[in-house]
């Protein structure tokens, strides 16, 4: 049977025999969705592509089936606006799931919607999720020193090789090993909390009744407790206006106040400046493994990003590191000559 043989079975299982499919998007994970339209009624059909060379993908682009329908139940349950499932075959990776419209945050602010008003629908969420959100303790997967080195390992893997071209002396490697180890042991100071770990305007959603619905939530894990809200607004897609970010920081403390202390926002900012340097290289991964392209364009902003926490007095030595072995000269480059920077790599 084919997939587009599957998915037909499947709607008509479901109660869609017949129905219209009109292709949405992909995402960095390995599903892709389309719209489903039936007698006047829609859904959004999630299709997680099979896997048949796990070893090619990031861990976070192997969507976990079981645990979206889990984290997506929970979220319901505690009145945050996830899709209902209208259906789902968990072996085949096919879902039908409520069909939250267009109106994604990214598109809204992308088309002039005002800033404050959205993002203060999401920090009200997260801080809705953090007060409440509680997962089964088999479920709880922590963002532990074991995985952050994973994740500043992507820079030594696709930056350094692809973008910066050099090949790194045993001393250089030791160096930076060091550096993450010191990086990371700063940020297991923080106070722990349940993270949905992606959460960013692309992932959220204004739904038809004004509400902030959340999509892509089951990588959630125990990590640093302001970890959603500094991905939130230090997202790697787009500069949020710092008036902005300061309200919605300041109405997020507001409702913690005992993680508002100038060691903990200082801890955060390295907590973000470990995901910054993780997205840096996945992004280089997903052109040079995968060939998307899209990611590339977020790349020279990402390093902006970085090189403003990398101004703390604790972060001097990695900027040392970072300015000797990743150049300015192709931090910045637009995607097209990236593309051909990477394809000259040796």
């Amino acid at each position: 049977m084919t997939r587009d043989e599957e998915i037909t079975d499947f709607l008509g299982k479901s109660g869609w025999k017949g129905a219209r499919r009109v292709p949405l998007a992909a995402d960095a994970s390995l599903r892709v969705y389309d719209r489903v339209m039936l007698d006047g009624r829609t859904g959004v059909l999630m299709n997680v592509l099979p896997v048949r060379n796990a070893e090619r993908f990031l861990p976070q682009q192997l969507v976990l089936v079981r645990e979206f329908v889990i984290v997506d139940g929970l979220l319901r349950d505690i009145g945050i606006r996830a899709p209902e499932i209208y259906a789902k075959d968990i072996d085949a990776g096919l879902m039908l799931l409520e069909d939250f419209g267009d109106n994604s945050f990214t598109r809204l602010l992308d088309a002039g919607r005002d800033a404050r008003a959205l993002y203060r629908l999401a920090t009200d969420a997260a801080i809705h999720i953090k007060r409440n959100l509680r997962l089964p303790d088999n479920m709880i997967v922590t963002h532990d020193p074991r995985l952050m080195r994973a994740d500043m390992q992507h820079l030594l893997d696709w930056v350094i090789p692809y973008v910066s071209q050099t090949a790194l002396s045993a001393e250089a490697l030791a160096e930076y090993d060091a550096l993450a180890v010191d990086l990371i042991a700063r940020i297991q100071k923080m106070p722990k909390g349940l993270a949905l770990y992606d959460y960013h305007v692309d992932n959220l959603m204004l739904t038809p009744d004004g509400a902030c619905g959340v999509l892509d939530f089951q990588d959630v894990r125990l990590t640093g407790a302001t970890y959603d809200i500094m991905s939130l607004l230090n997202d790697e897609r787009r500069d949020v206006p710092e008036d902005v970010r300061a309200e919605m920081l300041a109405r997020y403390y507001a409702a913690f106040p005992e993680l508002d202390t100038p060691e903990i926002r200082a801890l955060s900012n390295l907590l973000i400046l470990e995901r910054h340097i993780k997205v840096v290289g996945q992004f280089t991964r997903f052109y040079v493994n995968d060939k998307r392209d899209k990611y590339l364009k977020y790349l020279p902003l990402i390093w902006t990003k970085i090189e403003r926490r990398l101004e703390a007095p604790e972060c001097r030595p990695l900027k040392k590191w970072l300015d000797a072995h990743v150049p300015q000269s192709v931090r910045y480059l637009e995607p097209d000559a990236l593309i051909k920077h990477i394809k000259g790599a040796p």
